[in-house]
């Protein structure tokens, strides 16, 4: 018996093993150049996910850490976590730590090098990676948006998911998008609110009753939900400012 549950633990803790590490390979490293970033680090850190970097530098980097400036001016460390893992070094903020901020803090990235030295910059920090809104026909079949213009052939379905950098690998992300439609000239039409929350949450959007305006536009906002309220979400550029869609007779 006691073989078996060890065998049992075992199994259990590969299994643990294996996503903890699929956890960190799920995205492309970015490289940083640390020699040539000067003042700031050249990419944003999101504090919803994993991101995944390459640090290359002529000196042999030894060590690297976070720090942010709390609102009395005294810097906090343990926020986020730097893992060296296989070939890149992954960025995370601390779990509830992520999930309480409405506001972005004031952080610096520092990298401690072999020779002693120390290299420390301003580390540019966004809450949420951006919340996109994708159109789906009837069949829900994907609908291509690229052009700004969209063919409306019947009720359309909606959904929203986190549009990440290559680099990051979303962990978590709840929001409440709202597509309105307007006239061409501004006329209010119709509010559309969706969520998305961990599932696949889809919404239909059914413009049939407005076909006497030959085109209609589009526009997204969102929120996403933090533990201290909402805030306001970056609208992917998947999403072009003032979709057009064309409404059959």
């Amino acid at each position: 018996m006691f073989k078996v549950q060890c065998l049992a633990f075992q199994f259990l803790l590969l299994v643990f093993c294996a996503r903890l590490n699929a956890q960190y390979i799920q995205a492309h490293p970015a490289v940083a150049d640390i020699d040539m970033a000067i003042e700031s680090f050249p990419y944003p850190v999101y504090m919803n996910g994993y991101n995944h970097f390459k640090f290359v530098s002529k000196q042999e980097i030894t060590a690297c850490n976070i720090s942010i400036t709390a609102n009395q001016g005294t810097e906090v460390k343990d926020s986020f976590v730097v893992r060296k893992t296989e070939d890149r070094y992954v960025i995370s903020a601390n779990g509830m730590y992520a999930y309480n901020q409405v506001s972005v803090p004031v952080a610096h990235i520092n990298f401690f090098f072999k020779d002693g030295t120390v290299k420390r910059m301003l580390l540019p920090l966004k809450l949420y990676t951006p919340l996109k809104v994708e159109f789906l026909d009837s069949l829900g079949k994907l609908t291509d948006i690229s052009a700004g213009v969209i063919k409306y052939n019947g009720a359309m379905q909606l959904h929203s998911k986190a549009d990440p950098p290559f680099y990051v690998q979303v962990y978590r992300m709840r929001d409440v998008f709202t597509v309105t439609i307007t006239t061409a000239s501004g006329i209010l039409l119709q509010e559309l609110r969706g969520y998305f929350d961990a599932g696949h949450m889809i919404r239909r959007l059914d413009l049939s009753s407005f076909k006497k305006y030959k085109t209609v536009l589009a526009t997204i906002t969102g929120r996403i939900d933090t533990e201290n309220g909402w805030v306001d979400a970056e609208i992917s550029k998947y999403n072009s400012s003032g979709l057009k869609i064309t409404l059959e007779e």
